[in-house]
């Protein structure tokens, strides 16, 4: 009777486990193979408006050229008005449809009062928080200077946060369709060496996109907000693409691709879907210790 049970508990942890990965397999397959994005059911009208932070260059600039094609009104976002206003110009160069583009100026890297008013007198339905990122370090944490560090938490953590408590009453209020895309990265679950302050500002962000969400749904189970964390490991800025490190003009069309699969946290491109699941099969230890070849071999030498 006891070799019996046994045997079955075995037999049912086989069938748990089979289950899982059918699941997981059937999920990819949805994800990368048969969904179709759903961005534009957050295009109401000719009045509605898209904010992508961190658009002056590179993926936000990408993204605000996808939407912008699609219909949107766009708000861009960046420290620096003059770069602003060149993808501004560039983007109303693109269709004889004339779009509206609002350029808004602030730096969420060397302050912490942020003024989000003009925002609030607009409808927008989409929201892009792209702005953020960290150079390589080459010491750990504590022999990196506070403004350093403190300026990596704003521009990846509370700058984000700040804007998202700005408009979530007027997202409210509307009872519109909403939607909120982080971009974020693979750092915030596997930290590279010397990203400690980095890694922990792109988990804050993975999480306080999982906390609005269940609170948004607590508050008001028919509110229809949709909250998305993208995962990303490799962006190549230069015309040297590759597989493992799409251009951005191609990763805005895989994140816009995967938008309303149903999936807070996604990996949008499916050329980093490797990675990220052989890292999480190989257990903290062996994850940290590729991370770290990795990142030897193409910043460090020893």
């Amino acid at each position: 009777m006891a070799l019996f049970t046994v045997a079955n508990a075995f037999t049912l942890l086989g069938l748990a486990t089979f289950a899982l990965y059918l699941r997981r397999f059937a999920s990819f397959i949805h994800i990368y193979y048969f969904h179709s994005t759903t961005i534009q059911r957050y295009l109401m009208d000719a009045d509605t408006y898209a904010l992508i932070t961190g658009a002056s260059a590179g993926l936000g600039k990408e993204l605000a050229v996808d939407l912008y094609d699609r219909g949107f009104n766009v708000v861009i976002h960046g420290p620096d008005s003059e770069k602003l206003e060149q993808v501004r110009q560039e983007l109303q160069s693109r269709s004889a449809l004339k779009r509206d583009v609002v350029c808004w100026a602030a730096d969420c890297v060397s302050s912490d009062q942020w003024d989000f008013s003009r925002l609030t007198k607009l409808k927008i339905t989409a929201v892009f928080l792209n702005a953020g990122g960290s150079p390589v370090k080459f010491t750990p944490v504590d022999k990196q200077s506070e403004d350093d560090i403190s300026a990596t938490v704003r521009l990846n953590a509370l700058f984000p946060l700040s804007l998202m408590r700005a408009l979530l009453p007027q997202f409210r209020a509307s009872r519109l369709p909403i939607l909120v895309v982080a971009i974020g990265s693979v750092a915030s679950t596997y930290p590279p060496p010397f990203l400690a302050a980095y890694a922990a500002s792109k988990a804050f962000l993975a999480q306080s996109m999982h906390g609005m969400s269940v609170d948004e749904r607590f508050l008001d189970p028919s509110a229809d907000m949709t909250f998305h964390y993208m995962h990303i490991s490799e962006l190549s800025l230069t015309k040297d693409t590759s597989f493992r490190s799409p251009s951005p003009q191609a990763m805005a069309r895989y994140i816009i691709a995967v938008i309303g699969c149903g999936h807070r946290e996604v990996v949008p491109y499916i050329g980093h879907v490797p990675d990220a699941s052989s890292l999480s099969f190989l257990g903290e230890k062996r994850a940290d210790a590729i991370i770290e070849r990795v990142m030897e071999k193409h910043f460090f030498k020893k």
